[in-house]
């Protein structure tokens, strides 16, 4: 496992860091009121007059809905998310706004997206480290050149002549 992040010191580091931070992202959105938009019970209702009524089971709510105008007299359709483990606590609900439910996914998300980003980095500045060293072997002042390693491989691996001596010296 270590190899496979070899030579990417500060890119691993980084995104560690950052999946940890997604993790603690998870966890305070796991514990967030506004994470009845992602698992709570879906329920149509109206909104007038700055309030938003609602029916569920046999009983009907009325929430405040600070988006909308106390004043405005007409019925407009709103959705409202009920808490799973007490749907008939109105102080629980929560009118749904597609721009806080987006906002808390990609808060709990770019954390994930952001060590995977870094990673890619690390791991294509590697690769074309690696390329670049392959590429300049035998360059001059890039080492020893492959050509003069084959010479003396070459003369390395030629037989020895057995050394003969003369008697008649």
């Amino acid at each position: 496992m270590r190899a496979r992040f070899q030579g990417m010191g500060p890119f691993a580091a980084v995104a560690a860091i950052l999946f940890v931070v997604g993790v603690l992202a998870v966890l305070l959105e796991l514990q967030s009121p506004s994470m009845v938009l992602w698992t709570g019970i879906k329920v149509q209702g109206t909104t007038q007059n700055g309030l938003t009524y609602y029916t569920y089971g046999n009983g009907s709510y009325a929430i405040d809905n600070s988006k909308a105008d106390a004043g405005d007299a007409r019925k407009r359709p709103t959705t409202v998310w009920l808490s799973h483990s007490d749907p008939t606590d109105s102080s629980k609900a929560y009118i749904e706004n597609a721009y806080n439910r987006w906002l808390d996914f990609s808060f709990t998300t770019m954390w994930f997206i952001l060590a995977f980003l870094v990673l890619a980095a690390g791991f294509i500045r590697r690769q074309l480290r690696l390329r670049r060293r392959i590429e300049t072997m035998g360059e001059f002042g890039r080492g020893i050149s492959d050509e003069l390693i084959r010479r003396q491989l070459r003369a390395r691996n030629q037989p020895v002549p057995p050394i003969v001596f003369d008697r008649d010296e």
